[in-house]
């Protein structure tokens, strides 16, 4: 599963300017011109192209930087060499040591704020193309509609642990938050991240796509339901409190409603059972509260980590753009 430090590229509370988007476009589209695509559509190309650009701009920045801190090594050492040598015995000798120490180290200090926020910006358009075309790919479908996208796009920690489906969670990191329209009910999905403390080591409790959207439910005990996985999966841990009302091979279902099979009929069984784990879906937590469903999918790393080093791979978000349909389409019959 995803490691922790995979969410803090994004979890910036600083405002950052976007640059001149038209200026990125054609940049995009220029590498497009250059390379010969392998992907199906137009918008995953487009992640693979702005990805390339933000990994030059990236390293050639780490490049630049490092010649700097080698060039003020070379002047802070040769000041503090050449002149006790030059001016030896001067008044002014110590004072213009430390002058020329704090003028060089104030503008690596300045060169280093500059930086960082240029960084910032160009992290902040990568992202903006990365999730702004991964939503055009993932919802197509014309059953979606009303796609809004704010970058970084952290949802309320609240709003995660509403689901209670994990007990303990110490801290929640999110991204990517999108609103969108199903057949036209009103949903939220986010990449989120859920971490607990354990002997001493904060470990993650869940790591996948998160969904939050209305229901009808008026009952007033949870219904957990859990579609297992494998030997990668992260099951839920608050179910102690909870009977165990169905369980086979593929998915178990706890809550101390009695009357649970007239919310999971038999029609929303069938609909349940077609979302399966997958290479890419680990398993499936569904929470199912007064008023408010609650959908943890567990997914592994080649999906949670936006690329950089590595060349984008489209076949993640290609099972990720089938998982998401069959679970609003869940979702749909629940409102």
């Amino acid at each position: 599963m995803e490691k922790e430090n995979d969410f803090e590229i994004v979890n910036q509370e600083n405002e950052v300017q976007p640059e001149n988007n038209d200026k990125i476009q054609e940049e995009i589209e220029s590498e497009e011109l250059n390379n010969e695509s392998k992907y199906e559509s137009r918008e995953l190309q487009e992640i693979e192209n702005a990805r390339s650009i933000f990994l030059k701009q990236y390293r050639s920045g780490n490049r630049f930087k490092s010649l700097i801190f080698v060039i003020v090594l070379i002047v802070l050492c040769a000041s503090f060499i050449v002149i006790p040598n030059v001016a030896q015995g001067a008044p002014y000798q110590l004072p213009l040591m430390l002058g020329i120490a704090v003028v060089t180290l104030g503008g690596i200090l300045l060169y280093t704020i500059l930086t960082r926020k240029s960084m910032k910006t160009k992290m902040h358009n990568y992202f903006e193309i990365y999730y702004g075309n991964l939503n055009k790919y993932v919802f197509s479908n014309k059953s979606f509609e009303n796609i809004e996208f704010q970058n970084p796009g952290k949802i309320p920690d609240q709003l995660f642990l509403d689901a209670e489906i994990y007990l303990n969670i110490l801290e929640v990191r999110s991204r990517g938050a999108t609103t969108f329209k199903y057949k036209g009910q009103d949903m939220t999905v986010c990449d989120c991240a859920g971490s607990i403390k354990n002997d001493k080591r904060i470990v993650p409790a869940f790591v996948g796509k998160y969904v939050s959207t209305s229901n009808s439910y008026e009952g007033k005990d949870q219904i957990l339901i859990y579609i297992k996985g494998d030997n990668r999966a992260l099951p839920p841990t608050n179910t102690e409190d909870k009977k165990i009302v169905f369980d086979d091979k593929k998915i178990v279902i706890y809550t101390n409603n009695k009357k649970w099979k007239d919310v999971v009929t038999t029609e929303l069984m069938k609909k349940i059972s077609n979302i399966k784990p997958n290479k890419e879906l680990v398993d499936i937590a569904i929470s199912i509260q007064p008023s408010k469903t609650y959908v943890a999918m567990g997914y592994d790393d080649p999906l949670m980590v936006v690329p950089l080093e590595q060349e984008f791979d489209a076949k993640p978000v290609e099972y990720y753009k089938k998982d998401i349909l069959k679970v609003c389409e869940f979702l749909k019959e629940l409102e």
